[in-house]
């Protein structure tokens, strides 16, 4: 398990380092640190973390994208607004709802059952 901490750490390090010389240091954070943020303040187990913060992090590239296309303001202005917004209400609703409590297990349980399936 400590080895696939360092593989995990390694692979971080490397997207990081290779991403910051393609699309820059703030889109960066807001597609790679942002979502993963905003995930593990609503959810516990690491599987539904994961998929929760590859979908917040598409979330805030697809919506920047279609956002960018109308004014001609940059792309990376509305990633990280979106990115930022959605890290915001991850954690208003970690405040709302507190940890481990069964009515959060309700509310997500969705992505939950969807993760726990493929841990099996």
């Amino acid at each position: 398990m400590r080895a696939l901490g360092i593989v995990f750490a390694a692979l971080v390090g490397v997207t990081a380092a290779q991403g910051v010389q393609i699309v820059g240091a703030l889109l960066v954070m807001s597609l790679l640190i942002t979502p993963a943020a905003a995930a593990v303040r609503v959810f516990v187990s690491p599987a539904a973390t994961i998929a929760a913060s590859a979908v917040f992090a598409e979330i805030s590239a697809v919506g920047g994208l279609l956002l960018s296309l109308a004014p001609g303001v940059p792309v990376s202005v509305f990633v990280t607004t979106i990115s930022f917004a959605i890290f915001l209400c991850a954690g208003l609703s970690a405040g709302a709802i507190a940890p481990r409590c069964p009515a959060r297990r309700v509310l997500f349980a969705g992505i939950d059952r969807l993760t726990s399936a493929g841990e099996r």
